[in-house]
């Protein structure tokens, strides 16, 4: 494909200067460690099916310096030092990469039509205190995948609650054939997210400031969970995690959840007897959800070249849409973050490849920058204290509120107890004890303001 120079406007400067690396160095070598060997093989095809775009890249990134470790080390410790990538690749962006300049927000690429383009939620994922931090490269999502033929010969339909996903999966647990499959360990790595969502529930409230997944509606979620995990009907231990879709393809489970990636494998092997749910209500005042992951572009907060690393994530990701079409569905299965992208493009327009954009744009939730490691980690206990040992799911969910608040007023700025500015009223003439609470967002009086401090 060759792209003529004037589709990439105030970029004309940037053939004097040194010529440095092409696309795959870009991106590749700016990626988390992950699959590593996977990743250098698309990246492969990607730079040979697409040599000439490739060249005209290298001519408009000949001012950046993308050079990172090419064994894929961490773009993190890259980040840290003044001689890290000006655009690298992530699949998240966190308050303390604020915080520390290593993102640079990226508002002005999101003109008003721009901004309209994009999933309002989608948009969520890397919005910090109003700022964009990312332009998004691919969606990713999952689901079911059920074979319409056996549902219909046991009678079941697609799940509507969290009762009907354990009747399908008692129905189809026959032999050596378990009835769903949602990963090794239970469900709890890939159900913990899905289970807040469902139940009505959300990592934080509308605020942004107070955990919110502590709910009744949540530990019913947890109950039925244990419940499913308890009723043998679950295949654990397969050879690979629910990421892969070799139990489903391979017949060791009737359903399985996992993502919109293993589409193209499945149908492969499984014709079009292949269909898709999204994750079912918890119950009758829940929602169905679905994870809204994937992947976006950044500028880092340090580079010395802000325009034309701008400029080249302006081209890729807003103005090119052939390129995210190819990106998203010819070297993996995804959705183009742009919506005109995605629905222009031809193979998202039918079956179960439509069916997941309709459910991604419906039904899919995305996990906020404020919630870090650890609040995943004592969430994620919860739910595996509640699978494992019978453990109440309300007081487990409770107790994981309390630890994720007091992590969360940390990175909002408090100290290690809740209360973050203290002081004394000067308007009172021997003042009155007070401090503010970041959670609460007002002010928590030591001395109550109608009796004097003493």
């Amino acid at each position: 494909m060759d792209i003529e120079s004037e589709r990439c406007p105030n970029l004309g400067d940037l053939e004097k200067k040194t010529k440095l690396v092409r696309l795959v160095s870009l991106i590749a070598l700016c990626s988390l460690p992950l699959w590593i060997m996977m990743v250098f093989q698309v990246y492969e095809a990607y730079r040979v099916r697409r040599a000439s775009l490739l060249d005209h890249i290298s001519s408009m990134t000949q001012a950046l310096t993308l050079t990172v470790d090419a064994k894929l080390q961490g773009i993190n410790a890259a980040l840290l030092t003044d001689n890290g990538p000006d655009v690298f690749e992530v699949n998240g962006v966190s308050l303390d990469q604020v915080k520390q300049g290593q993102v640079m927000a990226l508002d002005d690429l999101y003109t008003e039509d721009v901004k309209k383009d994009f999933n309002p939620v989608s948009l969520q994922a890397a919005t910090i205190d109003g700022k964009l931090y990312w332009v998004k490269m691919i969606d990713d999502t999952g689901a079911f995948y059920y074979k319409p033929s056996v549902f219909k010969d046991k009678g079941l339909e697609p799940a509507k609650t969290l009762d009907d996903v354990l009747n399908i999966a008692k129905t189809l647990n026959e032999g050596r054939v378990k009835g769903m499959f949602l990963g090794n360990d239970g469900g709890i790595g890939a159900a913990a997210g899905l289970l807040m969502w469902s139940g009505g529930a959300d990592y934080f409230d509308e605020s942004g400031k107070k955990v919110a997944f502590n709910t009744d509606g949540v530990a019913t979620g947890f109950s039925k969970l244990k419940e499913l995990n308890d009723s043998g009907a679950l295949l654990i231990g397969a050879p690979t995690d629910y990421w892969d879709p070799s139990a489903f393809i391979q017949g060791l489970a009737a359903t399985q959840w996992t993502g919109m990636w293993a589409l193209p494998a499945i149908q492969k092997a499984l014709g079009d007897d292949v269909d898709i749910f999204p994750w079912p209500a918890t119950d009758a005042n829940g929602k169905a959800s679905t994870f809204w992951g994937g992947w976006g572009e950044c500028v880092n907060g340090k580079t010395k070249n802000p325009d034309a690393a701008k400029a080249l994530v302006k081209f890729l990701w807003i103005d090119s849409t052939e390129i995210q079409q190819d990106w998203a569905l010819s070297y993996g299965f995804h959705v183009p973050p742009r919506m005109s992208a995605a629905a222009s493009a031809e193979q998202l327009k039918s079956g179960p490849a439509a069916k997941f954009v309709e459910n991604l744009n419906n039904y899919g939730r995305i996990t906020p920058p404020l919630w870090d490691a650890a609040m995943g980690t004592a969430y994620n206990q919860a739910l595996t204290n509640v699978i494992q040992s019978g453990a109440d799911p309300k007081t487990e969910l409770d107790a994981a509120a309390k630890t994720n608040q007091a992590d969360l007023d940390r990175l909002l700025g408090s100290s290690a107890c809740p209360w973050r500015v203290r002081g004394r009223s000067a308007a009172h003439p021997r003042g009155l004890a007070w401090h503010w609470s970041w959670s609460e967002g007002a002010i928590r009086w030591l001395t109550p303001p109608d009796r004097p401090a003493g």
